[in-house]
Order: structure tokens, then C-alpha cells, then sequence
């Protein structure tokens, strides 16, 4: 007689392998496998801070990304701006109506092709309530959406974040500082096998650069 009570082991066996990858048993192997997948970031020597600084399209972060043991996929990036505008009469340099413009922004791969031609596709601005950003609201995200941005296994690219501080003023002492801030949709990244994921296990987040003073 056939027995109708079948045992079905949701235990994950040791030494099974996914993406050329021996992983734990149970769960917790699981997410140590994403963990071992997850692009890792950090901030580089060469992100541009301190004073002295000529408001204008210029370098304002710079930071690098490496593929683990397999290849990854940026799909967008969102970045966090602190500015000032101390000026007595303001210019409104840092408002959405000014600076949530395409035309102003850039990311570079300084490891493919230098600052030739910008790898974002398309950029969102929000408020500081993470909301469209409208008006004279001041621009407190940018959000950077890629099509192609692939880093192969074990690869490091460096990337370039520009944008347009024009209207700061150097004699009020105004700044800026960008981020990648501590949130899950702060990276969005689909591994080799198709799965898109967020930040939740992108560690040293949040990634700050250096205060750029005018």
C-alpha cells in the first residue's frame, strides 16, 4: 500500500550549488548567497570636497561599484542632495524649477567611457518628502534610470556624478553634498539569473561624499 503522507523537506541541501555557488542549508544560506552576489559600493579617494569650489556643471560625487561572484546589472540609483542657497536676494540655483532639469545632471562609467557621454538614460527629481518636485520646492533626490549598465564578476567601474550648481553663491559660502541614502530603493540591481533587486543587502549605505563649498 502506497502511504498518502509524503514528507516534503523545505531545507535547502548543503553543497547545492546555484550560479556556481555552494550555499548553506535553509534560509539563511539563501540570503548569504544574495549577500555573496550584491554589488558593493564605495566611496572613492577621489570624490571631489572641500572649499574653494567655481559653481557649474562639475564633479560632485564619485564612487565605485564592484560585481561580486557573478554579473550585475545597475538599473537606477538614487542620490540625496544637500545644497544652500545663502544668498540675501536667493537665486533659487537648487529649486525644482531650475535644477530638475535633465540637462543639468550626468553620471559617468570613468571605466568604460570616461565622460564622453552620460550611462543615465533618464532622471527623476523629488522634495525632501520624496514626492515629484515642483516649483520652488528645493530639489532633495535625483534619480538616475540605466538601460544597460552591466558590471561583470568581479569587475570594478567607477562612476561620475555631475550636475549643475550655477546660481550657488561662492561669496554667501553656499555647498553641496551628494549621497546614496540608507533606503531600499536607493539601488535597484537584477543579478545573472533575472532578479531585480533593491539595497536591502548593498552594505555601507548610506554612501556619503565629501561637503563641496563655493
Amino acid at each position: 500500500m502506497i502511504s498518502t503522507k509524503t514528507k516534503v523537506s523545505t531545507r535547502v541541501k548543503v553543497g547545492l550549488v546555484i550560479g556556481g555557488l555552494a550555499i548553506a542549508a535553509g534560509a539563511a544560506g539563501v540570503a548569504g548567497l544574495v549577500s555573496r552576489i550584491a554589488p558593493q559600493f564605495a566611496l572613492s579617494s577621489a570624490s571631489p570636497s572641500g572649499d574653494g569650489f567655481i559653481p557649474g556643471f562639475q564633479e560632485a560625487f564619485r564612487f565605485n561599484v564592484t560585481a561580486k561572484a557573478s554579473d550585475i546589472t545597475i538599473n537606477s540609483l538614487i542620490f540625496k542632495l544637500n545644497s544652500t542657497d545663502n544668498a540675501t536676494t536667493s537665486s533659487l540655483w537648487n529649486t525644482c524649477f531650475n535644477l530638475s532639469d535633465s540637462s543639468k545632471w550626468a553620471i559617468y562609467n570613468a571605466s568604460t567611457s570616461g565622460t564622453a557621454s552620460s550611462v543615465a538614460d533618464s532622471w527623476d527629481f523629488l522634495n525632501a518628502g520624496m514626492r515629484p518636485c515642483t516649483g520652488n520646492q528645493i530639489v532633495s533626490y535625483a534619480i538616475a534610470t540605466f538601460s544597460a549598465e552591466t558590471i561583470l564578476a568581479y569587475g570594478t567601474s567607477t562612476y561620475l556624478v555631475y550636475m549643475d550648481s550655477t546660481g550657488a553663491s561662492a561669496s554667501a559660502d553656499d555647498s553641496i553634498q551628494l549621497s546614496i541614502p540608507k533606503i531600499g530603493k536607493a539601488v535597484s540591481w537584477t543579478d545573472d539569473k533575472g532578479f531585480t533587486r533593491n539595497a536591502a543587502l548593498v552594505k555601507v549605505l548610506p554612501l556619503t561624499g565629501g561637503v563641496m563649498g563655493f
